[in-house]
């Protein structure tokens, strides 16, 4: 039965191993980044014109505060943040369907009336509010939680990897990679990785595990949940395929 090992927040990882129940795995769950929420205080008292979120923790640590107006337009970086912010009630969600870069063209193109609010972490991979400016529109920042690195490593987590039994890591940002990396160079347990298979969401994600030396490295096909799923699926059935090929081969 092959590993997969899952470095998402603690919620996150065990919504997405309910995803690959069926697919014959042992799944170990390693949070690289625990999901804290923080009180920012009041939101500013201007008047918006919609919200922007980059991610379902953001939508979450933000729903319920006094002065939401969910009939907004809701802009969203993917499906999973979409269906977060469905679930917390609103109503005008303008779905991406990608990265960052894809919710700034979509916010270029459609053009909302007043300035937009972006509940987000304490630590940002990208500065919305500049890459807005550029195009004329204004956004401001509303940290609503804190992304906080892991101190260690599971005993289980330590073994598997020493062991070189961990068939496939998957990384969905690059601070989890980063903190990922710290904790196994910190263990000197980089050799139990010789035969892994790394999967990461995007270009910069992958950027933050290359001084690992891995078996292979992936990047997936879209820069999302469902993209991170079907690649794995699709690798997992490769070598089910090439398992077969080799036992017949051997008869």
């Amino acid at each position: 039965m092959k590993t997969v090992l899952l470095t998402r927040p603690l919620e996150a990882s065990e919504a997405f191993s309910h995803e690959i129940e069926g697919a014959g795995v042992r799944v170990l769950i390693a949070p690289m980044l625990e999901i804290v929420p923080r009180e920012p205080g009041p939101i500013p008292p201007m008047d918006y014109g919609g919200y922007i979120f980059t991610s379902a923790n953001g939508v979450r640590a933000f729903a319920g505060r006094d002065g939401i107006d969910p009939s907004l337009p809701a802009f969203v970086v993917g499906d999973q943040t979409g269906q977060a912010a469905k679930e917390a009630g609103f109503s005008g969600i303008v779905n991406a369907r990608g990265a960052v870069e894809d919710v700034i063209r979509t916010i270029v193109e459609e053009r909302p009336g007043g300035a937009l609010l972006h509940p987000c972490g304490v630590d940002v991979s990208a500065d919305i509010p500049a890459l807005l400016a550029r195009h004329g529109c204004r956004a401001d920042r509303f940290p609503v939680y804190e992304a906080r690195p892991a101190d260690e490593l599971s005993a289980a987590v330590r073994q598997a990897i020493a062991d070189g039994s961990v068939y496939a890591a998957l990384f969905f940002s690059a601070r989890a990679g980063e903190s990922f990396s710290r904790l196994v160079v910190r263990d000197r347990l980089e050799a139990g990785l010789g035969y892994t298979n790394a999967l990461s969401l995007s270009e910069r994600v992958v950027k933050s595990i290359m001084q690992l030396s891995w078996g292979n490295m992936y990047i997936s096909d879209s820069p999302d949940r469902s993209g991170m799923l079907k690649f794995l699926r699709r690798l997992l059935e490769k070598e089910t395929v090439s398992a077969k090929r080799e036992r017949q081969e051997a008869k």
